[in-house]
């Protein structure tokens, strides 16, 4: 009988990890690599930094304060809103990334009270009612300013020469149904965002 046909040499790594203990122990050596990366790497994807929750939660703490002051926040929901900040800071703390979605929850809460738009609200139709004071308030560390506001007779300056806190561009007063639009510049960046308002009378959207 004819002898089988020889398969060509094998060379390298696939030498060693198809023939003899050699092969066996770069195999396990191989693996073992493997799966020290395929743990560790999952870790770097999705490591979460702080920094950004620890400054909301100072933005939001002083948006409470404002809020009272101006009366636009209850007292005892002010207080159900500290506690709020309060569990969101000890997990900020201890580096829990749920801290993120419950802080997302408290912005979202307040803003039902005081009307505020951010960076989220640019480029998307807004409605308020006639009436409202509108606070815009970027909070980004951008040193962003009122470019233009069309139609003043619709939306305008609540209060001429206000001094607004940091990361607040002003508080505007929805004077009467209709649609304006508000334009934000950056200088140092020379980014431009448009908040688009529609107006409506309250007795209406009732």
């Amino acid at each position: 009988m004819g002898q089988e046909p020889r398969r060509p040499s094998e060379t390298g790594l696939w030498n060693f990890w198809r023939r003899g203990r050699r092969s066996t122990n770069m195999r396990r050596l191989f693996l073992a690599l493997l799966l020290a990366l395929l743990s560790v790497a999952p870790l770097a994807a999705t490591a979460y930094d702080p920094a950004p929750d620890q400054a909301l939660v100072r933005v939001l703490s002083e948006r409470i304060d404002g809020d009272v002051n101006q009366g636009l926040l209850p007292a005892d929901r002010a207080a159900l809103m500290r506690a709020e900040i309060d569990a969101a800071q000890k997990l900020v703390t201890n580096s829990d990334s749920q801290a993120t979605a419950m802080l997302a929850d408290i912005d979202r809460d307040l803003a039902v009270y005081d009307n505020t738009v951010d960076i989220n609200e640019a480029n998307r139709d807004l409605f308020y009612h006639a009436g409202d004071a509108i606070t815009i308030a970027m909070r980004d560390g951008a040193a962003w300013q009122v470019e233009s506001v069309q139609n003043t007779d619709i939306m305008d300056v609540k209060t001429r020469d206000a001094m607004n806190v940091t990361g607040v561009q002003g508080v505007y007063l929805a004077k009467q149904p209709g649609y304006t639009a508000l334009v934000l510049a950056d200088p140092a960046s020379g980014r431009h965002v448009r908040f688009r308002f529609y107006i409506v009378d309250k007795a209406v959207a009732n």
